[in-house]
């Protein structure tokens, strides 16, 4: 009984780990913004999986300064079509933040990027650095 035990116990902590999403496909990203109006890309991440989700982490690291007054606005896109999702924006730090795709989900192995800007909310003239990862 000790041994079914054992084995059951070793069976439901395999799952337990399996059902944990991947974050294998992490991209990171550092923008510096000096203006509003001012938009950067990121480099491709490729999707690993079917996920009707992508995350974000923004690194609170004592070198960004978002706040609540100095406003990160992103979007996803990918190549081609790109109304895929919808604009976020962003004045305290995530980690691992999951958002849905508003318009379209893409298919595991697609490329895809995120692209920021200082957001027109922002109320302090200083400049806006940020950096993190994101995972289609």
């Amino acid at each position: 009984m000790k041994k079914f035990k054992a084995v059951l116990m070793g069976i439901c902590l395999l799952a337990i780990v399996g059902a944990q999403p991947a974050f294998a496909a992490n991209q990171y990203f550092y923008f510096h913004f000096d203006s509003l109006h001012d938009p950067h890309a990121s480099s491709y991440g490729t999707k690993s999986d079917n996920d009707p989700r992508w995350y974000l982490s923004l690194d609170n690291d004592g070198y960004n300064n978002m706040s609540a007054s100095n406003i990160f606005g992103c979007k996803i896109h990918r190549k081609g079509y790109d109304n895929i999702d919808r604009y976020h924006t962003f004045s305290k730090y995530v980690r691992s933040y999951g958002m849905h795709y508003a318009y379209d989900t893409p298919s595991a192995g697609e490329d895809l990027f995120i692209k920021g800007q200082k957001d027109d909310a922002s109320t302090s003239s200083a400049d806006l650095t940020i950096s993190g990862r994101f995972c289609p």
